[in-house]
């Protein structure tokens, strides 16, 4: 009877800690030379899938490097992929079968991959005439297919923002460029409620002159609208994601408009801006390996991801559906830190991946840090 007393007492602390997003860690992963989480996501088994790249396992250079964890953050598995050349994973996506797709690039080129639940490989594609930035963001499409966002070199550094539409298989259905004269890069697409895509981007006025950059798109690729964003100086976007009420929030990187360099700017559903507002956060100078992302929480309003300028740690911002801040946290030891991405997960509380050079066994270790609601 004692036994079974303490068995149901732990059970009920475990489970309201589960509720009231109290389950928390810092975890390291990867070996003596370089390795980097460049997206996170949450399992539908509680536990966590990282996407990024490793110099100290694999076959030479960058290697792919995809890791599985527990609730917990307790490495279930790993996988390295490559060969001699530079190869990493940018984004990635449990899939409706339970498996995993992500993107990346293959010295520049856009690689895409599928695997089984366990990390083995069903199939690759590698898109050699998009080399430029590599594929950057990857989504699962509602007919069970994959649409992936990236860029694609004209000549020399002039390249536009690329759109490739895979079906199930990995087979290539459409693929779409967009942009100007000079350099455009995307960093992120989203598939909208329309059955269309929102892209977020940079595009170039000019030699390294950046406005931000959306581009809302049908269901075959063709534009519908674009709209960029910006001021005289060096201004780039990273994530998007539209609203409940069909609007959209770009999070993005401003110094046009004084010295807090994330900005978000929400537009309405034609692109045009409702309210544009700008945090403290990192000065970012390079849209195709920096990030700051935007994610909806499950009370309506609004987490970013980014890197804390004053002590370049990983940083969240709570925002409410207006833009105002409701708490900010940063995370990280004496040395720099790199976000990678983050998401809410199902306790409430928020996972955040990066790169670490403070703690771990190498030069820069892969970071998972779970928070509980508040980012505690």
């Amino acid at each position: 009877m004692k036994y079974s007393i303490y068995f149901a007492i732990a059970l009920i602390l475990l489970i309201n800690t589960q509720l009231s997003g109290q389950i928390t860690f810092q975890k390291t992963y990867g070996g003596i030379l370089q390795d980097y989480g460049n997206d996170v996501k949450q399992t539908t088994d509680g536990g966590y899938i990282i996407g990024g790249s490793t110099k100290s396992f694999g076959s030479g250079n960058f290697d792919m490097y995809l890791i599985k964890t527990n609730a917990f953050g307790e490495i279930i598995w790993t996988k390295v992929y490559g060969s001699a050349s530079d190869e990493r994973i940018k984004s990635i996506i449990q899939t409706a079968d339970g498996g995993y797709a992500f993107t990346g690039f293959n010295d520049y080129d856009t690689y895409v991959t599928k695997t089984n639940a366990n990390g083995v490989v069903q199939w690759i594609k590698d898109f050699g005439f998009t080399s430029g930035s590599g594929g950057n963001s990857i989504q699962q499409t509602s007919d069970g297919g994959f649409i992936v966002t990236g860029s694609t070199v004209l000549s020399g550094s002039n390249y536009d923002v690329n759109l490739i539409k895979l079906d199930s298989v990995g087979n290539l259905q459409w693929n779409r460029s967009y942009g100007g004269t000079f350099a455009d890069i995307s960093t992120c697409v989203r598939p909208t409620r329309d059955k269309g895509f929102i892209i977020a981007g940079s595009y170039t006025r000019g030699y390294l002159n950046y406005d931000m950059y959306l581009i809302k798109t049908d269901s075959l690729g063709d534009t519908l609208w674009t709209k960029s964003y910006g001021g005289g100086n060096h201004d780039l976007g990273y994530s998007v994601i539209q609203t409940d009420d069909g609007h959209f929030i770009l999070a993005g990187s401003s110094l046009s408009f004084g010295s807090a360099p994330i900005c978000l700017t929400m537009v309405d559903s034609l692109g045009m801006i409702i309210w544009s507002k700008s945090y403290v956060g990192s000065a970012l100078n390079n849209p195709s390996s920096e990030t700051i992302s935007i994610e909806r929480t499950n009370d309506g309003c609004y987490v970013v991801f980014a890197e804390y300028l004053a002590s370049d740690d990983l940083y969240l911002i709570k925002i409410d559906s207006m833009g105002n801040t409701l708490w900010t946290k940063h995370y990280g030891g004496i040395n720099l830190e790199y976000m990678g991405s983050g998401q809410q997960t199902n306790d409430g509380g928020f996972i955040l991946t990066g790169t670490t050079i403070s703690f771990g066994a190498g030069a820069y270790d892969v970071y998972l840090i779970k928070t509980d609601s508040m980012g505690g």
